[in-house]
Protein backbone atom coordinates (compact mmCIF):
# COMPACT_ATOMS: atom_id res chain seq x y z
CA UNK A 1 0.00 0.00 0.00
CA UNK A 2 1.00 3.80 -0.59
CA UNK A 3 0.56 6.92 0.22
CA UNK A 4 1.07 10.34 -0.78
CA UNK A 5 0.47 13.89 1.63
CA UNK A 6 0.57 17.23 -0.05
CA UNK A 7 0.90 20.27 2.10
CA UNK A 8 0.99 23.81 1.33
CA UNK A 9 1.09 26.87 3.20
CA UNK A 10 1.21 31.05 2.63
CA UNK A 11 1.93 33.09 5.10
CA UNK A 12 1.50 36.96 5.01
CA UNK A 13 2.89 39.30 8.36
CA UNK A 14 2.83 43.06 7.83
CA UNK A 15 3.32 44.78 10.53
CA UNK A 16 5.14 48.09 12.02
CA UNK A 17 8.11 47.72 14.56
CA UNK A 18 8.55 49.67 17.45
CA UNK A 19 12.20 49.71 19.33
CA UNK A 20 10.05 50.84 22.57
CA UNK A 21 11.33 53.73 25.08
CA UNK A 22 14.69 54.89 24.94
CA UNK A 23 17.39 54.38 28.27
CA UNK A 24 18.72 57.75 29.77
CA UNK A 25 21.66 56.96 32.20
CA UNK A 26 20.89 53.05 32.66
CA UNK A 27 17.96 53.14 33.37
CA UNK A 28 14.14 53.43 31.28
CA UNK A 29 13.24 57.49 30.31
CA UNK A 30 10.80 59.14 32.79
CA UNK A 31 8.05 59.66 29.27
CA UNK A 32 4.73 57.76 29.03
CA UNK A 33 5.04 54.49 27.99
CA UNK A 34 2.61 55.14 24.68
CA UNK A 35 5.68 57.39 23.71
CA UNK A 36 6.54 56.90 19.96
CA UNK A 37 10.08 57.66 18.85
CA UNK A 38 9.80 55.42 15.29
CA UNK A 39 9.46 57.15 11.78
CA UNK A 40 6.74 57.15 9.29
CA UNK A 41 8.63 55.08 7.26
CA UNK A 42 9.08 52.26 9.57
CA UNK A 43 7.43 48.67 8.11
CA UNK A 44 8.05 45.09 8.09
CA UNK A 45 6.60 42.97 5.25
CA UNK A 46 7.24 39.03 5.09
CA UNK A 47 6.00 36.55 2.56
CA UNK A 48 6.59 32.71 3.67
CA UNK A 49 5.61 30.02 1.32
CA UNK A 50 6.02 26.22 2.49
CA UNK A 51 5.32 22.98 0.27
CA UNK A 52 5.89 19.54 1.06
CA UNK A 53 5.15 16.11 -0.01
CA UNK A 54 5.34 13.20 2.00
CA UNK A 55 5.18 9.74 0.37
CA UNK A 56 5.23 6.43 1.50
CA UNK A 57 5.08 2.64 -0.30
CA UNK A 58 5.21 -0.47 1.57
CA UNK A 59 6.90 -2.90 -0.66
CA UNK A 60 6.32 -5.96 1.44
CA UNK A 61 6.18 -6.92 4.89
CA UNK A 62 9.54 -6.41 5.29
CA UNK A 63 10.81 -3.57 2.88
CA UNK A 64 8.75 0.01 3.37
CA UNK A 65 10.06 3.54 1.20
CA UNK A 66 9.79 6.72 2.26
CA UNK A 67 10.23 10.20 0.53
CA UNK A 68 9.62 13.24 1.86
CA UNK A 69 10.35 16.94 -0.53
CA UNK A 70 9.91 20.26 1.40
CA UNK A 71 10.42 23.94 -0.40
CA UNK A 72 10.60 26.61 2.12
CA UNK A 73 10.52 30.37 0.78
CA UNK A 74 10.90 33.77 2.68
CA UNK A 75 10.70 37.31 1.26
CA UNK A 76 11.10 39.80 3.80
CA UNK A 77 11.44 43.55 3.42
CA UNK A 78 12.25 45.51 7.21
CA UNK A 79 12.63 49.17 8.05
CA UNK A 80 12.16 49.63 11.63
CA UNK A 81 13.42 52.70 13.91
CA UNK A 82 16.81 51.61 16.41
CA UNK A 83 17.49 54.19 19.23
CA UNK A 84 21.34 54.81 19.50
CA UNK A 85 20.92 56.98 22.78
CA UNK A 86 19.94 60.23 23.95
CA UNK A 87 21.32 63.65 25.21
CA UNK A 88 21.13 66.65 26.40
CA UNK A 89 21.48 70.19 24.05
CA UNK A 90 21.48 73.42 25.48
CA UNK A 91 19.10 74.68 23.26
CA UNK A 92 16.81 71.83 23.11
CA UNK A 93 16.80 69.78 25.42
CA UNK A 94 16.96 65.67 25.80
CA UNK A 95 17.91 64.43 22.25
CA UNK A 96 17.18 60.84 20.92
CA UNK A 97 19.55 59.54 18.12
CA UNK A 98 17.92 57.16 16.05
CA UNK A 99 19.05 55.46 13.13
CA UNK A 100 16.84 53.30 10.14
CA UNK A 101 18.31 49.29 8.83
CA UNK A 102 16.74 48.85 5.39
CA UNK A 103 16.81 44.95 5.28
CA UNK A 104 15.57 42.86 1.70
CA UNK A 105 16.16 39.44 2.68
CA UNK A 106 15.19 36.58 0.37
CA UNK A 107 15.92 32.83 1.65
CA UNK A 108 14.91 29.45 0.25
CA UNK A 109 15.23 25.88 1.46
CA UNK A 110 14.94 23.08 -0.80
CA UNK A 111 15.27 20.03 0.30
CA UNK A 112 15.00 15.84 0.15
CA UNK A 113 14.96 13.02 2.47
CA UNK A 114 15.13 9.64 1.16
CA UNK A 115 14.18 6.24 3.34
CA UNK A 116 14.21 2.74 3.59
CA UNK A 117 13.12 0.43 6.50
CA UNK A 118 13.76 -2.99 6.46
CA UNK A 119 12.93 -5.41 8.65
CA UNK A 120 15.78 -8.71 8.62
CA UNK A 121 16.15 -11.19 10.83
CA UNK A 122 19.44 -13.27 11.95
CA UNK A 123 18.49 -16.22 14.39
CA UNK A 124 16.36 -15.32 17.00
CA UNK A 125 17.92 -11.47 16.57
CA UNK A 126 15.58 -9.16 14.60
CA UNK A 127 16.66 -6.24 13.21
CA UNK A 128 14.89 -2.79 11.75
CA UNK A 129 17.44 -0.94 10.04
CA UNK A 130 16.87 2.47 8.36
CA UNK A 131 18.81 4.01 6.02
CA UNK A 132 18.58 7.31 4.85
CA UNK A 133 19.49 10.61 2.56
CA UNK A 134 18.80 14.31 2.98
CA UNK A 135 19.71 16.31 0.45
CA UNK A 136 19.22 19.75 1.53
CA UNK A 137 20.02 23.50 -0.33
CA UNK A 138 19.99 26.71 1.33
CA UNK A 139 20.68 30.25 -0.38
CA UNK A 140 20.31 33.88 1.54
CA UNK A 141 20.07 36.95 -0.46
CA UNK A 142 20.33 39.85 1.54
CA UNK A 143 21.37 43.62 1.31
CA UNK A 144 21.28 46.01 4.97
CA UNK A 145 21.42 49.30 4.85
CA UNK A 146 21.23 51.69 7.76
CA UNK A 147 20.83 55.25 7.55
CA UNK A 148 20.93 58.16 9.54
CA UNK A 149 17.27 59.89 11.38
CA UNK A 150 16.83 63.27 12.10
CA UNK A 151 17.72 64.01 15.99
CA UNK A 152 13.68 63.89 17.92
CA UNK A 153 13.28 65.15 21.36
CA UNK A 154 13.01 63.04 23.91
CA UNK A 155 9.55 64.77 25.51
CA UNK A 156 7.95 66.03 23.02
CA UNK A 157 8.67 63.80 19.81
CA UNK A 158 7.69 65.21 16.06
CA UNK A 159 9.09 63.59 13.47
CA UNK A 160 10.10 65.31 10.21
CA UNK A 161 11.73 62.20 8.12
CA UNK A 162 11.42 62.86 4.73
CA UNK A 163 13.40 60.52 1.65
CA UNK A 164 15.27 59.64 0.58
CA UNK A 165 17.76 58.75 3.08
CA UNK A 166 21.14 58.38 2.59
CA UNK A 167 23.19 55.33 3.78
CA UNK A 168 25.97 55.61 6.42
CA UNK A 169 29.05 54.66 4.87
CA UNK A 170 30.39 51.52 6.04
CA UNK A 171 27.18 50.13 7.54
CA UNK A 172 26.15 48.45 4.39
CA UNK A 173 26.08 44.95 4.66
CA UNK A 174 24.93 42.11 2.13
CA UNK A 175 25.43 38.57 1.23
CA UNK A 176 24.64 36.32 -1.33
CA UNK A 177 25.53 32.91 0.49
CA UNK A 178 24.21 29.33 -0.15
CA UNK A 179 24.91 25.55 1.46
CA UNK A 180 24.56 22.23 -0.03
CA UNK A 181 24.11 19.96 2.80
CA UNK A 182 24.88 15.54 1.68
CA UNK A 183 24.12 13.51 4.83
CA UNK A 184 23.48 9.71 4.32
CA UNK A 185 22.50 8.09 8.07
CA UNK A 186 21.98 4.54 8.90
CA UNK A 187 20.18 3.41 12.37
CA UNK A 188 20.02 -0.13 13.39
CA UNK A 189 17.55 -1.40 16.41
CA UNK A 190 18.11 -4.76 17.60
CA UNK A 191 15.28 -6.48 19.22
CA UNK A 192 17.70 -9.09 21.46
CA UNK A 193 14.56 -10.56 22.88
CA UNK A 194 10.73 -9.02 24.21
CA UNK A 195 12.23 -7.16 27.01
CA UNK A 196 15.78 -6.17 25.28
CA UNK A 197 16.68 -3.69 22.81
CA UNK A 198 19.20 -2.01 21.37
CA UNK A 199 20.26 1.11 18.66
CA UNK A 200 22.90 2.31 17.33
CA UNK A 201 23.67 3.96 14.07
CA UNK A 202 24.71 7.86 12.88
CA UNK A 203 24.64 10.51 10.52
CA UNK A 204 27.77 11.88 8.75
CA UNK A 205 27.10 15.41 7.01
CA UNK A 206 28.94 17.26 4.89
CA UNK A 207 28.32 20.70 4.15
CA UNK A 208 29.84 22.67 1.21
CA UNK A 209 29.39 26.67 1.88
CA UNK A 210 29.36 29.81 -0.46
CA UNK A 211 29.39 33.33 -0.18
CA UNK A 212 29.76 35.14 -3.35
CA UNK A 213 29.77 38.71 -2.26
CA UNK A 214 32.21 38.38 0.59
CA UNK A 215 34.16 35.57 -1.16
CA UNK A 216 33.96 32.85 1.73
CA UNK A 217 34.23 28.94 0.67
CA UNK A 218 34.48 26.46 3.46
CA UNK A 219 33.49 22.86 3.44
CA UNK A 220 33.16 20.39 6.81
CA UNK A 221 32.43 16.93 7.28
CA UNK A 222 30.99 15.61 10.69
CA UNK A 223 30.08 11.96 11.41
CA UNK A 224 27.01 12.33 14.58
CA UNK A 225 26.78 8.76 16.20
CA UNK A 226 24.34 7.65 18.77
CA UNK A 227 23.20 5.01 20.69
CA UNK A 228 20.56 3.41 23.33
CA UNK A 229 19.31 0.76 24.89
CA UNK A 230 15.77 0.04 26.16
CA UNK A 231 14.40 -2.78 29.14
CA UNK A 232 10.90 -3.64 29.15
CA UNK A 233 10.47 -5.73 32.47
CA UNK A 234 6.52 -5.61 31.27
CA UNK A 235 4.42 -4.42 28.28
CA UNK A 236 3.33 -1.37 30.62
CA UNK A 237 6.71 0.17 31.44
CA UNK A 238 10.12 0.45 29.84
CA UNK A 239 13.13 1.70 30.73
CA UNK A 240 15.72 3.41 28.26
CA UNK A 241 18.77 5.39 28.24
CA UNK A 242 20.09 6.96 24.86
CA UNK A 243 22.98 8.87 24.05
CA UNK A 244 24.37 10.77 20.92
CA UNK A 245 26.73 13.45 19.46
CA UNK A 246 25.44 16.11 17.40
CA UNK A 247 26.17 19.41 15.75
CA UNK A 248 25.21 22.76 14.37
CA UNK A 249 26.46 23.03 11.06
Amino acid sequence: KSFLNVNLEFLTNDYQPDSGIPIVNGQIADVPRKQNYQSPLDTSEQDVYRIRLDYETQVNESFTLRNKFYLNDLQWGSKGTLINGTFDHPLAGSLVIRTLPNLDDHQKFLGNQTEALFKVSTGSIEHQLLAGLELGHYADDFTLDVSLLPLISLHNPIDTTTEPLQPIPGQSLAGDARSIVIAPYLIDQIDLSDQWKIYAGGRLDHIDFEDKILGTNRNDTKFSPMAGITFSPKSSISLYANAGHAFAP
